[in-house]
């Protein structure tokens, strides 16, 4: 692929086919990024020794996925961003330190996660869709400067600006989708989760940064917070997600009120947690809450599955993903973070050749003599 226009430096990474923009040249207020970029390096528009006063608008084309967390940093005048319309594109962090007068943001469609962005001061709105289904209570902050920023309650702000969330029991939930994202009232040291709930979220229940800082007041419910010991789960949940409960190294029991049949547990769910290390993860369900025997789950036959699937040519989306594998395996529950999970196994650990053609916008094997014996 060729890119003619001398404003943008843009290499080729061979090795996973991917075209980086690694630095702006141009003088324009409204950036428009060529396609056939996948992805944008960090301080591509300016620098703290360089800043641009001229861009105001910078528009990614569809085939980015990726954009580092500091590529916007210092653009002193930007004030819109459009994103890629793009399944596959992510945010993993976001800062926009020197972005002075950008005083509106409008998170992606296809951000289903938001760890952390790092808001200018000035900040006036943000605007959050409905599918968003992992957060902290530290997704949104303004400064990194209080270790911890347990004080921080921007997020739950920014949250209940959306009428799809709203703090049900203590939990910020995302009502649309029944998904408990963090618990926002740390309280108690016996904390029930809400009937109704269908997920509990990445992170749900993180505690590094309230406790390892010393004693924490919740700057929302304004009361001392209090590391969770036992946690009950309705048997309306179906999926626990990675890390559900990282750090809570004061947990004692975790009781689920269904059967383990029912319940799908990531890995590490009780990373980091003392005696419930993610080595031996234990939920005590209705069935196993005398044998202490983990949930269990399907991963491997999914894995199986999906390369299978994909070794005998097929191409496809994770949308035609769920649907084959909730009839192969008889599943009521499987979501997109699952699919996205099992990928990212088989492409990462396992070298699959796995590649997203963004005209069919389906997934496919490159080798369909790959195996994962070799």
């Amino acid at each position: 692929m060729r890119f003619d226009d001398s404003d943008f430096v843009i290499k080729k990474d061979s090795f996973n086919q991917e075209y980086i923009l690694c630095a702006y040249q141009g003088n324009k207020s409204v950036v428009e990024i060529p396609s056939g970029v996948t992805s944008v390096g960090p301080f591509v528009f300016a620098d703290e020794d360089h800043p641009n006063d001229i861009i105001a608008k910078i528009v990614f084309p569809n085939t980015v996925t990726q954009i580092d967390s500091q590529a916007f940093c210092h653009c002193r005048k930007l004030i819109e961003i459009q994103w890629p319309d793009n399944e596959d594109f992510k945010i993993l962090k976001c800062f926009f330190d020197g972005c002075d007068f950008l005083a509106k943001l409008s998170l992606p469609k296809s951000m289903d996660s938001v760890p952390v962005i790092k808001l200018p001061p000035n900040i006036k709105k943000i605007k959050i869709h409905s599918d968003i289904k992992c957060a902290t209570q530290n997704s949104f902050v303004t400064s990194f400067e209080d270790n911890g920023l347990a004080k921080n309650d921007l997020t739950v702000r920014i949250f209940l600006s959306n009428s799809n969330y709203k703090i049900i029991d203590g939990f910020m939930v995302n009502v649309k989708h029944k998904v408990a994202l963090f618990h926002v009232d740390r309280a108690k040291k016996t904390v029930r989760v809400p009937d109704g709930i269908l997920e509990l979220g990445v992170s749900c229940f993180n505690e590094y940064d309230y406790f390892e800082f010393g004693e924490r007041v919740n700057e929302w419910s304004k009361a001392p917070l209090v590391p969770v010991e036992n946690v009950v789960i309705p048997k309306s949940v179906r999926t626990i997600h990675t890390g559900a409960f990282l750090y809570c190294k004061n947990l004692k029991s975790v009781i689920y009120k269904g059967k383990s049949c029912e319940l799908e547990t990531a890995e590490n769910i009780f990373c980091e947690c003392g005696n419930f290390s993610d080595l031996d993860a234990k939920v005590a369900c209705v069935d196993t809450a005398d044998k202490g025997v983990t949930a269990s789950n399907m991963k491997l036959a999914r894995f199986l599955y999906i390369h299978k699937r994909f070794k005998s040519g097929a191409w496809l989306n994770k949308n035609d993903l769920i649907k084959e594998m909730k009839e192969r395996f008889v599943l009521k529950v499987l979501g997109v973070a699952t699919v996205t999970r099992d990928l990212d196994l088989l492409r990462d650990r396992f070298n699959a050749p796995i590649k997203y053609d963004h005209t069919e916008k389906a997934y496919y094997y490159t080798d369909l003599n790959f195996s994962i014996e070799s």
